[in-house]
């Protein structure tokens, strides 16, 4: 868990490295109420995804944001636990970030976070490998980084 910083209102902290549900769910529980924004998916190794779905459920997290691949199946999970959260599907780092910095912006306008928290954390933590988009977790953390401060 490597906080970027803050940028956008936003502390960024990447978890590149989470590939599977358990290591998702682990960030979320040392991260706590402060995670508003979580983005998962990538390729699809049959993984289980309902104990995810429920710990988001739980969770203070209100922003989801998809990638191809396991992210239909983290959808279902997420859908299956009734989880109250708004779900985006993107095919690429750029437009996952960008989907973030535009919620923030759109809820700094009008307060809308629940969660109360002064600056909210976007976690990159997918819960999957991320074969079919980058060649390990550190190309993906470093377009994560590379993203956060791009305009």
């Amino acid at each position: 868990l490597q906080s970027l910083g803050v940028h956008h209102n936003i502390e960024w902290v990447d978890d590149a490295i989470s590939t599977t549900p358990e290591s998702a769910i682990a960030a979320l529980d040392a991260l706590g109420d402060r995670v508003a924004y979580m983005i998962v998916g990538g390729q699809d190794r049959g993984n289980d995804f309902t104990e995810l779905g429920k710990r988001i459920a739980d969770s203070s997290v209100e922003y989801v944001v998809l990638f191809p691949g396991s992210g239909e199946r983290i959808r279902s999970a997420i859908q299956k636990a009734e989880a109250r959260v708004q779900l985006f599907e993107v095919n690429t780092m750029r437009q996952a970030v960008d989907t973030v910095k535009s919620q923030q912006q759109s809820d700094s306008a009008t307060k809308r976070l629940s969660n109360s928290v002064e600056v909210p954390v976007c976690l990159l933590s997918t819960a999957s490998p991320s074969y079919n988009m980058y060649k390990n977790f550190e190309g993906k953390g470093k377009e994560f980084a590379r993203c956060i401060v791009e305009e």
